[in-house]
């Protein structure tokens, strides 16, 4: 399931000039204020979210496009958030590669962190494995990254290399173990990914490290699911 990026835009008018300021960021960044390059990416995020809850998907994603003329504008992380997110809801993956640089630039990790499995399934798979291999970056951030590496072994599966996909599955488990904050998450979702990646053992071997006993339940339950609908449509 993708992420959904959902940004929150605040006015301020100040009191001594009567100027509205204008204030935006998402749930992962602190606010700023707005430039008027990332204004329009904003405007165009918000007209594309009225034209999808109104049907109009043709009309969404020429939003989208529009926002993409303009994307090497961007000066915050929240404006180069919000339009990955839109371009990876409406599946417009073939932009992504050339936002790679500029999320780069503004070091956006994780918003790249989402990018990189994208990126291994066009095949950019070295690029992918590198916007992942950053371990000095905080350990929440670093969960985030350890996720996006298995993902990244699914694609990489998809693409019949079982032996490298393998693995990142195993890199990422090795990782997993060592963190402290949301470490059974983080073994839950690399559990998940081996079961997508056609490793259902080996996902069920991951699975058993889960805790509380409920959540590993819940794990099991859902390569299951996926071993289950694998050997329906082979």
């Amino acid at each position: 399931m993708t992420e959904r990026i959902e940004p929150y835009i605040v006015t301020r008018q100040d009191s001594k000039t009567g100027q509205t300021e204008i204030y935006a960021g998402d749930r992962r960044y602190a606010k700023h204020e707005i430039s008027a390059s990332d204004r329009k990416i904003f405007e165009l995020y918000k007209l594309s979210v009225q034209y999808e809850y109104s049907n109009q998907p043709d009309k969404a994603l020429e939003c989208i496009v529009l926002a993409c003329e303009s994307a090497q504008t961007i000066q915050s992380r929240s404006a180069y958030a919000v339009l990955v997110g839109r371009l990876i809801t409406f599946q417009q993956f073939d932009q992504l590669p050339a936002l790679v640089h500029l999320g780069q630039k503004l070091k956006d990790d994780w918003t790249l962190a989402l990018i990189a499995p994208i990126l291994a399934r066009l095949g950019q798979v070295d690029q992918a494995i590198s916007l992942v291999h950053d371990p000095d970056l905080g350990e929440h951030l670093a969960n985030t990254k350890i996720i996006a590496l298995a993902k990244i072994a699914v694609e990489i599966a998809n693409q019949n290399d079982s032996q490298k996909a393998y693995q990142l599955i195993t890199q990422s488990l090795q990782v997993a173990r060592s963190v402290r904050h949301s470490k059974n998450t983080v073994l839950a979702e690399i559990a998940v990914q081996a079961a997508h990646a056609g490793f259902y053992e080996y996902a069920l071997e991951i699975a058993q490290e889960v805790i509380p006993a409920v959540r590993q339940t819940a794990t099991l339950a859902k390569i299951e699911t996926i071993n289950f609908r694998s050997q329906s449509n082979s």
